[in-house]
């Protein structure tokens, strides 16, 4: 989980935090809010892992919003707390991955399936969607070649 800050058009900051998933880089739940504070905190991560579904490890930088209060709460749910060295935000990759990947290609395309909402990736449009930064999304698809008895592909 991490922070990151967004400037608005009207020069305010909004700050954005998030839970993503390392294996599948997946974002599990964001939120965003004016002024960050260690109960809200705590609030995202009982939203983010309700009935026993948090991981068994959560990796979170040395931020003072991440208080004595989100580790305890941390360690409730059963999950061991790992804290990024100071200054290093290269121990978290993945979510400093994510957060580049957000600030180079905002969120612009959207698409309607169903009753809910999910951003995708638009060929041909600038901007990729949450779909698109998942590894599983990324790969091509399987090349199925039939190979005759005298070698020849079909």
């Amino acid at each position: 989980m991490d922070f990151f800050v967004v400037p608005t058009v009207t020069f305010r900051v909004l700050y954005v935090w998030f839970a993503i998933e390392h294996g599948r880089r997946r974002i599990l739940h964001f939120n965003v809010t004016d002024h960050p504070s260690s109960t809200w905190v705590v609030q995202q991560l009982r939203e983010t892992f309700p009935f026993d579904t948090a991981p068994r490890h959560l990796i979170f930088d040395r931020d003072a919003t991440f208080s004595a209060q989100v580790v305890s709460t941390v360690k409730s749910f059963g999950t061991e707390p790992t804290r990024t060295a100071p200054r290093s935000p290269w121990h978290n990759g993945v979510a400093q991955r994510w957060i580049g990947s957000f600030r180079r290609e905002p969120l612009l395309a959207g698409k309607r399936t169903g009753q809910d909402a999910e951003f995708v990736h638009v060929p041909g449009e600038i901007g990729v969607g949450l779909k698109s930064l998942e590894p599983e999304a990324r790969r091509q698809p399987r090349r199925h070649v039939l190979v005759c008895r005298d070698g020849r592909e079909t």
